[in-house]
């Protein structure tokens, strides 16, 4: 095996290694790139992990020292008060949660197929717990974006589209719930064709999870460069640092740390 130097990191960003996503990407380059999207749409509706993983009827761990699990929540409240600042509200520090540890995935998708957006222009949260985000703004080559995810404690399964709008169609992602193996996600190609409108599914049932996997070994045994390493997670985090500050500018609340 070979040694890697200090300082390196693979981000563990499965979706970017859905074959799908893969597919999307190479219809987007023949497409004309970057250039030639209107706007990237994303919709998350997201119900609890427990009711996702219900179908694996998985034991929950409850031998974990207290002490142990409050010294790692103080750390994690330690580095997020090092991004947000000390003053930060609750409601900034939970939207700042909800997009690095869910909405960061379509930002990795928008970071892959357009490039990280350069502005946040509007972040409104709305609802009870985890509740509803919304985030919009402009994308760094052309068009503009859109990220509405809903967290829905009862909603019957998870679901995401991601569809990329050109001017001579659709590029539309449908994503299965994460924890559901081998289960296709759908890319729905629209065209136009004479007198009117082309429809065409594509699916692969390659686990991105593996594909992922066998990228980590290449990354460590050979070196080979993953999709995401330490540019990409930090392009995400200052993000989702943007996102947090429109908010909390939005709203009248502090803000300071590093996204201030």
């Amino acid at each position: 095996m070979t040694a890697l130097p200090a300082g390196r990191l693979m981000v563990g960003y499965m979706k970017q290694y859905d074959p799908a996503v893969l597919r999307a990407e190479e219809l987007l380059a023949e497409l004309g790139g970057p250039g030639a999207i209107r706007s990237v749409e994303v919709t998350v509706l997201h119900p609890s992990a427990a009711s996702q993983l219900a179908f694996a009827h998985l034991a929950q761990a409850g031998d974990v020292d207290a002490g142990l699990l409050a010294s790692l929540r103080a750390a994690d409240d330690a580095l997020v008060s090092v991004a947000l600042g000390e003053s930060a509200p609750r409601q900034v520090r939970d939207l700042y949660a909800v997009a690095l540890g869910s909405i960061c995935h379509d930002l990795s998708l928008l970071r892959r197929f357009t490039g990280s957006p350069v502005e946040i222009s509007h972040v409104e949260t709305w609802g009870e717990g985890p509740g509803s985000v919304e985030i919009s703004g402009p994308l760094p080559v052309s068009g503009r974006f859109s990220i509405r995810w809903h967290y829905l404690e009862d909603y019957p399964a998870y679901r995401e589209t991601v569809a990329v709008h050109h001017d001579r169609g659709t590029l539309e992602l449908a994503f299965p719930a994460p924890y559901l193996m081998n289960a296709p996600t759908t890319l729905t190609v629209v065209s136009p064709v004479s007198g009117g409108e082309s429809r065409t599914e594509w699916r692969d049932v390659t686990e991105a999870f593996e594909t992922q996997l066998a990228a980590f070994h290449a990354f460590v045994t050979d070196g080979r460069a993953p999709l995401t390493g330490m540019a990409g997670a930090l392009e995400d985090i200052v993000t989702a640092q943007r996102v947090a500050a429109r908010y909390a500018v939005q709203h009248d609340l502090p803000i300071g740390g590093e996204a201030a």
